[in-house]
């Protein structure tokens, strides 16, 4: 009698070969400026809409977004609640 070969569970879309993940939904923050601190700490400017948002590394702004690292022209972000990796915002001149 031949030996029973296990039936291999099917793969999650995820996990398939070739799967190319998604890109992550833009961030729909501006970064608009930054201001630095006799302490040296540097707090950034950042508005979604009418919202104006004052942050600094570390904070999380609009219950969602983590200021990763804060450039001298540009800030990066990440989503807390997706994780996916931080995205760069430029400094927005206008």
């Amino acid at each position: 009698q031949a030996e029973e070969l296990p039936i291999p569970k099917p793969l999650t879309p995820d996990k398939q070969p070739g799967y190319v993940p998604p890109p992550p939904p833009p961030i729909p923050l501006k970064f608009y400026g930054f201001a630095s601190r006799k302490d040296g700490n540097k707090r950034i400017f950042l508005s979604k809409g009418e919202d104006i948002f004052v942050a600094k590394e570390g904070d999380i702004v609009d219950r969602r977004y983590k200021v990763v690292h804060i450039g001298t022209n540009s800030v990066e972000v990440q989503d807390v609640l997706t994780n996916y990796p931080p995205q760069t915002l430029p400094l927005s001149l206008s």
